[in-house]
């Protein structure tokens, strides 16, 4: 039972907008979000009733022009960007095989040219686990990041609507006590 497992310290994402404890999105994907959030409310058709946000926020969804400092200093340009405490994304997707929850770090991944085309590659390899292998991507480290855009870009955290950019996110190490069940 739960009570054999052993504790395990993670990090957490704090925000200016609070706590998460995977991710941070800017851009397409928060967008996603946002319109699903809508979608939920109320009615019937489980996810069958997503389907139709997450594709008109697909073909109107005109990427921002994004600035992404990491620990102070200026790292990249994007459409998109995916501040991250875990290497899975939304249950299905690997952004950085090197992220771990209890490193007292934050992986970035930029997406330097948001169109569709090349939003719609980064799902495939990232669905792969090979993102790194993306040219039009960005792989960032640090421990605090700020991603600014002149017009407001959607955030989300940990899959909930969280406002427009600006967004500063730092990494608190070791803030949350899980229980990893025993092996076996």
């Amino acid at each position: 039972a739960i009570l054999d497992g052993t504790p395990w310290r993670v990090d957490l994402l704090e925000t200016d907008r609070g706590l998460a404890l995977a991710n941070a999105g800017v851009g397409l994907d928060a967008e996603v979000v946002r319109a699903v959030a809508e979608a939920r409310r109320g009615g019937v058709g489980g996810y069958l009733r997503w389907i139709r946000p997450i594709a008109a926020t697909f073909v109107r969804y005109v990427p921002p022009a994004l600035e992404v400092v990491v620990d102070g200093r200026a790292h990249a340009r994007g459409g998109g960007v995916v501040v991250q405490n875990s290497f899975c994304y939304g249950g299905l997707f690997t952004l950085d095989r090197g992220a771990r929850m209890d490193d007292g770090r934050l992986e970035v991944t930029v997406l330097r040219q948001a169109n569709r085309r090349n939003y719609f590659l980064m799902l495939l390899r990232a669905f792969t686990g090979r993102l790194d292998r993306d040219h039009g991507v960005t792989m960032l480290s640090g421990t605090h990041v700020e991603v600014r855009s002149a017009g407001g870009a959607a955030v989300q955290l940990d899959g909930d609507p969280a406002g427009r950019t600006p967004v500063w996110v730092r990494i608190r190490p070791g803030a949350l006590t899980l229980v990893r069940p025993p092996a076996g």
